[in-house]
Order: C-alpha cells, then structure tokens, then sequence
C-alpha cells in the first residue's frame, strides 16, 4: 500500500511540475476557452432575442389642445412671476439698505 502511494505521489509532483514549466500557455489556453464559451452564450441569448422580438404597433399620440392651452398659460405666468422675482431688489440685513 505504501508503495502506490508513493508512486501516485510523484506521478503527482511530475503533473504539477509540467504545469507550472507551461503556466503562460494554459493560461492562454484557458481565456480562450473562457472567450469561447462567452462567445457562445452571447450569441444563443442574441438570436434567441431577435427570434421573440415581435414588431410592435405604436399608437400615434393625441394631443389634448386645450389641456395644452392651459400648461402654456401656466408655463407664461410662472415665467412672468419669475421675472419679477429676478429683477426686485431686496434689502440687504447685513449691509443696510442701499444708498441712491
């Protein structure tokens, strides 16, 4: 029984010695498969996409032309309102009030 084992033991140290001696190629190896098989997914999951996309109708809006109106009544006073506020000139606590 100890003699097996020592025999799968160095048969073990050989393997792993070869594989540090070709690390730089089975790391190659190994992002071209994972490039590979990334590949591959993608392109299942694409054409799997492209074969459920179904074209879709889209109804033209209607636009509420009163109810637009109304918002661009809106929109004109607050710009108004916003205006006013801009150009008052409002006293200042910390400086006092501004001479003329």
């Amino acid at each position: 029984m100890e003699i097996k084992i020592s025999k799968s033991k160095e048969k073990l140290l050989k393997l792993l010695k070869k594989f540090w001696q070709n690390l730089f190629l089975v790391l190659i190896l190994l992002l071209v498969l994972a490039f590979a098989l990334g590949g591959i997914f993608f392109w299942k999951y694409y054409l799997r996409v492209q074969e459920e996309k179904a074209p879709l109708y889209v109804k033209p809006l209607k636009i509420n032309q009163v109810l637009m109106e109304k918002v661009s009544g809106e929109w004109v006073q607050r710009e108004t309102i916003s205006k006013t506020a801009e150009e008052k000139q409002y006293p200042d606590s910390f400086r006092g009030t501004p001479s003329e």
